[in-house]
């Protein structure tokens, strides 16, 4: 039996499939190639030394899409080098960099991260895709030690506070029972004993901000800074007591070296001190002084001369309450 369709059917429908096959392949072509899980990835060293440079490589990696990665600073640590196509918010300590990429960030830590662990963060973020998280923690070797711009202490700073508190202590005590122990209206001891404990409290800070001024004026060498970064450092177990520090590139007797600055004490008041840091923006090349015997000492404002007078002052008043505490013992 002859077929009830001739050749111009069977043309339809061989053109109503073609056309069908082809809609198909352009769908397929325009639909948007899968996109694979972000991925992150941050490696640091597990242990540097304070004030020495060292780098932490980021990568994140993603196909099909682009995203960006951020990088957030603790605090004590600053960059020494900025990785191309990377911004810095310097309010934030957040590094910004495009992804896919991999970058090296060169950082540095300064005096106070000595003895602890600081952990830096990463996210890396994909349009449509859940953020990805990564963070690794640099520690810094050596222990808290007490630096008195002459000698340094291998002491904790908490221990020679509390021995030095002791031993006003005693002092006001001792001075205390002696009063008791006399008869009559004789002169007391105490409140002079007191005011010596509290005034060579007092003045422990001031003479070492004095020697360090001294030091820098007639031991220091000058030379020339380039600021490459700055930020404010919590002193050790004081997150509050924020002292300003700076990353610097020092260039002094031909050499050039990278380390950590701004000795706030050198300013006598440490009010004085606290955004001094700010007046040296990043790039500023100003003038500085190097401690020639440690060379990790980088001084970047001197005080005023009169600040100088500030501590010959508390040690003659500490001299006069001296002369009339062993008049009365």
């Amino acid at each position: 039996m002859a077929s009830d369709h001739g050749p111009a059917w069977r043309a339809a429908v061989h053109a109503v499939a073609a056309l069908l096959l082809a809609a198909a392949g352009a769908a397929a072509q325009a639909a948007p190639a899968p996109v694979s899980a972000p991925a992150l990835k941050l490696d640091c060293p597990a242990q540097v030394p304070p004030q020495e440079p060292f780098d932490c490589r980021v990568s994140a990696s993603v196909a099909g899409a682009a995203g960006g990665i951020t990088v957030e600073l603790p605090p004590r640590l600053m960059r020494v080098a900025e990785p191309a196509g990377w911004s810095f918010d310097v309010a934030a300590r957040r590094w910004t960099g495009p992804a896919p990429a991999a970058a090296t960030l060169t950082l540095i830590a300064d005096t106070h991260a000595r003895g602890g662990a600081h952990t830096l963060a990463a996210r890396f973020v994909v349009p449509g895709q859940p953020a990805v998280d990564a963070a690794a923690t640099v520690g810094v070797g050596g222990a808290d030690v007490i630096d008195l711009g002459v000698v340094t202490l291998p002491l904790p700073p908490w221990v020679f506070t509390a021995v030095w508190l002791l031993a006003m202590a005693a002092l006001v005590g001792v001075a205390r029972q002696r009063d008791l122990r006399r008869a009559g209206h004789a002169p007391r001891a105490w409140p002079w004993a007191l005011g010596v404990a509290v005034l060579a409290t007092l003045a422990l800070p001031t003479v070492t901000a004095l020697v360090d001024q001294v030091r820098a004026r007639t031991v220091y060498e000058r030379a020339v800074c380039e600021v490459l970064d700055h930020a404010g450092s919590p002193a050790p177990g004081q997150p509050d007591d924020v002292w300003p520090m700076a990353a610097l590139r020092i260039t002094a007797d031909g050499e050039t070296w990278v380390s950590t600055g701004f000795e706030p004490r050198t300013a006598i008041y440490r009010a004085s001190a606290a955004d001094d840091h700010l007046r040296f923006p990043r790039g500023s090349r100003p003038a500085c002084w190097v401690d020639p015997a440690r060379p990790e000492r980088v001084i970047l404002r001197l005080a005023p001369l009169a600040a100088l007078f500030v501590g010959p002052a508390v040690l003659a008043a500490l001299g006069v309450l001296g002369v009339g505490l062993r008049r009365v013992w």
